[in-house]
């Protein structure tokens, strides 16, 4: 058999580029930009406050990539995204997230707690949901953490995504959904929500490892190479070990 990297070794691999965070032209409330700044504390983004340019509109914030501009938004609509509850109304009609966050990719961040865990988790989710196909692989350390999370994945089953769950297995898993349950430290150690889209370029996905108590390093990335050595690792592992056949919500029977 082939040997896989493991889901730490993967984290541990996993070397994220300079980015750069600027708050350029910032007169709002001091409040709102310490929101902002510590949203990105965990993060490997160098953060820089106190910026200014007359040729750009107040109240701005600016990402770059080394030399290179990558994205731009109104530090209001940065800070409404970071501030915000986990959920608002259904599980996936929330406000999008702003283009500049969504290209703070390929981040690796330590000390997330599980607010953060959740939140990143939801940004996989909801694009596999948006998508309406492929497979989407959860792995929240123990199968009963999935009991306040029922909601999420009924949508995404209905949507047309396969549901593959991880945990140890100390609760029952909700019909539709793909169980592989395993009492392996790995397992019982890690956080994970990979997407296998149809194409290789829709894939992306969230890991990390408990680092202290409720408290994770990892990354996310869009990177298809990374991806694909995260599935490997869950295929070649830990196989299934219960496949409902129960028609997912709205489906018929699908």
């Amino acid at each position: 058999m082939t040997e896989t990297h493991t889901l730490e070794s993967l984290v541990e691999d996993v070397e994220a580029s300079t980015q750069t965070f600027s708050l350029v032209n910032y007169d709002g409330p001091d409040a709102e930009k310490a929101r902002v700044v510590r949203y990105f504390e965990p993060q490997s983004v160098d953060v820089r406050e106190g910026v200014t340019d007359p040729n750009l509109p107040r109240n701005f914030a600016v990402l770059h990539d080394g030399d290179e501009f990558v994205a731009a938004a109104a530090v209001e609509d940065v800070h409404r995204h970071v501030a915000g509850g986990v959920f608002e109304g259904d599980a996936f009609e929330r406000r999008d997230r702003p283009t500049i966050l969504a290209h703070v990719d390929d981040r690796t961040f330590t000390s997330y707690d599980m607010r953060r865990m959740l939140l990143a988790s939801h940004e996989v989710e909801r694009y596999a949901w948006r998508t309406g196909a492929g497979e989407l692989h959860a792995g929240f350390q123990r199968l009963s953490t999935l009991a306040s999370q029922s909601h999420i994945y009924d949508e995404l089953r209905a949507s047309g995504v396969d549901v593959h769950v991880y945990g140890a297995p100390d609760a029952s898993v909700p019909p539709g959904l793909v169980e592989h349950a395993s009492e392996s430290p790995e397992i019982r150690d890690s956080w994970f929500v990979v997407y296998r889209g149809e194409r290789r370029a829709d894939h992306r996905a969230l890991v990390a490892v408990e680092t202290g108590p409720r408290e994770f390093s990892g990354f996310w990335t869009y990177d298809e190479d990374t991806v694909d050595d995260v599935l490997e690792r869950l295929d070649a592992t830990y196989p299934a070990t219960a496949d409902s056949d129960a028609a997912a919500p709205g489906q018929n029977g699908r």
